[in-house]
């Protein structure tokens, strides 16, 4: 089985971050959202959503 974790901006309904693993653990969440970060530069303000799952809740994230 395959995870593929995605980050959306909703305005634009681009694809600004992702990360492929075979597996769902917190690094995988923190990968995809430090990708997304680093390609769209946010401003500040910036509302994240998620599924409240747990690797949302780490400490590292």
């Amino acid at each position: 089985m395959a995870v593929f974790r995605i980050h959306q901006d909703l305005f634009s309904r681009k694809i600004v971050g992702w990360h492929l693993s075979e597996r769902m653990p917190k690094e995988l969440v923190i990968k995809a959202f430090h990708r997304a970060i680093h390609r769209r530069n946010p401003q500040p303000g910036l509302i994240h959503y998620s599924d409240r799952g747990s690797q949302y809740a780490s400490n590292e994230y």
